[in-house]
C-alpha cells in the first residue's frame, strides 16, 4: 500500500526552510530522512527526494565524496609521484571543505574496488585529463606537500596515454594564481626536465609492452609502470647528466640534486620496482666509466636520504644493498663485510614483499651472489646465480643491463673456480646483448673484451687473444689517455702475453714505448706555452701491428684507425 502523498510547496515555502535545511544536513551532519522527520514535525509535509532534489539545486549535496572521484584523486596522486611530490586534496564537505591525503585516498580506492569487482560498474579514468576533469566539476582542489621548493608554481595537466612515453610527455609548472589549490585546466609545454635518460631503463620497447599485456595490465596500470621508470629516471638524472652530458654549474646540480633526493624519499614510499635496477645500472655504469668520486657521491646521499625516512634507517630490505654498493664504491673492505652479511637477509625480505619475479628481487640477488663469490662461496653464488638468469631474462629482458650484469657475474664466478668455458660462453652471451650504440656502457663493453681475452688466454687461444687486447688497448688510449691505469693495464695484458708466446723482446720494447709515449705527452703543453719546437713522437717498435710506419696522433695510438677495421 502506498505512503500518504507528498505536498508540493511553493519556491518561496522552500526558501523560507532553506537556513534550517542547510544547518541540519552541513553543520549537524543529518540524514535526508531525519531532516524529514524535523519538517514533519514542523507541518512541512515533503519526502526525502523532494529534499535530495532541493540540496542537489542549492548545491548542499557535498557530504558524500563519490567513488568516481576518489579514482580520478588517486589518478592525479599518482601523477604527482612520478614527478617525486607528494599532494593534498581539498575537497567540498559538508558546510565547508576539507583535506584528504593521498594515503586516504588509497585506502578508500582500496574499498571501493574490492566492491567493484562483484559488479564491474565503475571504472579508473583512462588519463589523466579525465581524471581533472572529474575533479574540476567537482571543485575539488589540489597541492603539493613535497617537492622542489618553487613558491606559487602549480602543477598543470600531464597527458598521458597508452602509447605515450617519458621522452614525449608534456609538463608545464606555471603560476596560474595566489591560491595554493590548482585545479584549472591549462595549455602544456614542453620541459626538458622531463625527458627519459638516454641510460638505462627503456620505457616503451617493444618485449617490455609485450610483458605488461601478458601480464594482463590495463592503459592505467601501464601509465604507471611508464611513471615509476621515469621517476627512477629522475632519481639519478642530475648525476648522470653531470658525468655524461658537459659540465655543469655548482649551484645548477645542487638544485637539480636537492629534487632528485626528493623523487628518491618519494618512490622510497611507492611500490617502485625500478629502484634496484636503477641501482644496479648506476653502478654498472659509473664504476666502468672510472667515476667512483661520483658513484660514493650519489650513494652516500642516497644513504642520507635513507637514514631520514623513518622505519628506513638500518632496515634489511634498502639500507642493507645501498650500503653495501656504498661500500663498494669506496673500496671499503671492512664495510663490505659488515654489510654483505646482511644481504641474504635482504633477499629474504625483499622476497617476502615482492616475490622472486620482481626487478628488486633479481638485482639484490645479483649483490648476494657477488659478496658469495667475494667470500668464496661459490657453491652458494653460482646456484643463485644459475635459478635468477632464467628469471632475469624473462621479468627484465634478454638485454636487460640487469640480465647482462648477471651474466657477467657468472662468468667471473665460473672463472674463479676454472670452468673457462662456461665463463667465455657468459661472457659472449653478454656481448652480444650490449647497446653498442649508447657511448656510457662503451667502457663497460672494453671491460667484458679485456675479460674475455684473459680467457681466451687461459685456454690457450693466442691469436685471439691478442686480437682483443690489441683493440681494448687502441679504444682506451682513445677514450681515457695514456695516462689511464685502464689503458696500462691493458698493456700489461700484451706483456704476459708476449711472455707466455715467448717474445720477451717484444714485451720489454712495448712498455718502453708506453712509457716514452706517455712522457713526450706530458711535455707536449710545456713546448706549446713556451713557444718552443715541439720534438717529435717516439717511434713505434718495427712490429708495431697494422699501420707501424704511421705516426700516432696526439691522442690515439698510431696505426689503430685501420686496426679498428681489421679487429672489428
Amino acid at each position: 500500500m502506498a505512503g500518504p502523498r507528498a505536498h508540493h510547496p511553493s519556491k518561496e515555502a522552500w526558501e523560507e526552510k532553506k537556513a534550517v535545511i542547510r544547518e541540519m544536513y552541513l553543520r549537524k551532519n543529518c540524514t535526508c530522512a531525519q531532516v524529514q522527520e524535523y519538517l514533519e514535525q514542523h507541518h512541512f509535509h515533503v519526502n526525502t527526494r523532494q529534499i535530495k532534489n532541493k540540496l542537489s539545486e542549492w548545491e548542499f549535496e557535498r557530504k558524500k565524496t563519490r567513488a568516481e572521484q576518489y579514482l580520478a584523486m588517486l589518478y592525479v596522486a599518482d601523477s604527482f609521484a612520478a614527478e617525486g611530490y607528494d599532494v593534498i586534496f581539498n575537497v567540498p564537505k559538508r558546510d565547508g571543505r576539507e583535506d584528504y591525503t593521498t594515503r586516504k585516498i588509497r585506502k578508500e580506492c582500496d574499498r571501493i574496488r574490492k566492491k567493484r569487482d562483484g559488479d564491474g560498474t565503475l571504472s579508473d579514468p583512462r588519463t589523466l585529463e579525465e581524471a581533472e576533469n572529474i575533479l574540476s566539476e567537482a571543485d575539488i582542489r589540489w597541492r603539493r606537500t613535497s617537492g622542489p621548493d618553487i613558491a606559487r608554481r602549480f602543477r598543470q595537466p600531464i597527458s598521458v596515454s597508452q602509447e605515450s612515453s617519458p621522452q614525449t610527455t608534456n609538463l608545464d609548472v606555471t603560476g596560474t594564481t595566489a591560491s595554493n589549490y590548482t585545479c584549472s585546466q591549462a595549455h602544456s609545454n614542453s620541459d626538458t626536465a622531463a625527458t627519459d635518460l638516454a641510460t638505462c631503463l627503456p620505457v616503451d620497447s617493444a618485449d617490455h609492452q609485450a610483458r605488461l599485456a601478458s601480464c594482463g595490465l590495463g592503459p592505467r596500470q601501464r601509465s604507471s609502470h611508464r611513471q615509476h621508470k621515469l621517476n627512477a629516471n629522475r632519481w639519478i638524472e642530475p648525476y648522470y647528466k653531470r658525468c655524461f652530458e658537459g659540465p655543469v654549474s655548482k649551484a645548477a646540480f645542487e638544485r637539480h640534486r636537492r629534487r632528485a633526493m626528493q623523487v628518491l624519499e618519494s618512490i622510497l614510499k611507492q611500490d617502485n620496482q625500478y629502484i634496484f635496477p636503477a641501482l644496479a645500472e648506476i653502478v654498472m655504469i659509473f664504476g666502468s666509466n672510472q667515476r667512483t668520486s661520483e658513484l660514493t657521491e650519489f650513494l652516500s646521499d642516497s644513504c642520507t636520504v635513507i637514514d631520514s625516512c623513518p622505519g628506513l634507517r638500518g632496515s634489511f630490505t634498502y639500507d642493507a644493498p645501498f650500503r653495501y654498493a656504498l661500500a663498494f664504491s669506496e673500496n671499503n673492505l671492512d664495510r663490505m663485510r659488515e654489510y654483505g652479511a646482511h644481504l641474504t637477509r635482504s633477499m629474504v625480505e625483499v622476497r617476502q614483499i615482492w616475490g622472486e619475479d620482481h626487478p628488486n628481487f633479481l638485482v639484490n640477488a645479483n649483490f648476494c651472489a657477488w659478496h658469495a663469490m667475494h667470500n668464496r662461496d661459490y657453491h652458494i653464488a653460482i646456484p643463485l646465480l644459475r635459478r635468477c638468469l632464467p628469471i632475469c631474462e624473462r621479468v627484465m629482458g634478454p638485454s636487460s643491463l640487469v640480465t647482462i650484469n648477471c651474466l657477467v657475474i657468472t662468468s667471473r664466478a665460473h672463472a674463479e673456480i676454472r670452468n673457462h668455458v662456461w665463463a667465455r660462453n657468459c661472457l659472449e652471451i653478454a656481448m652480444t646483448r650490449l647497446d653498442d650504440q649508447r657511448q656510457d656502457l662503451k667502457q663497460f663493453r672494453l671491460v667484458m673484451l679485456h675479460r674475455l681475452g684473459e680467457l681466451n688466454l687461459e685456454t690457450g687461444e693466442y691469436q685471439t687473444t691478442e686480437m682483443q687486447f690489441w683493440k681494448v688497448l687502441q679504444d682506451r688510449t682513445e677514450i681515457c689517455g695514456m695516462d689511464a691505469g685502464a689503458t696500462w693495464s691493458t698493456a700489461q695484458s700484451l706483456y704476459e702475453l708476449f711472455c707466455a708466446t715467448g717474445r720477451e723482446d717484444h714485451a720489454e720494447e712495448l712498455m718502453d714505448y708506453m712509457r716514452s709515449r706517455l712522457d713526450w705527452e706530458r711535455d707536449r703543453p710545456w713546448y706549446v706555452e713556451t713557444g718552443e719546437k715541439d720534438k717529435p713522437p717516439p717511434e713505434t717498435p718495427w712490429w708495431w701491428p697494422y699501420g707501424a710506419e704511421e705516426e700516432w696522433g696526439p691522442d690515439r695510438l698510431s696505426g689503430f684507425s685501420h686496426s679498428r677495421n681489421n679487429l672489428t
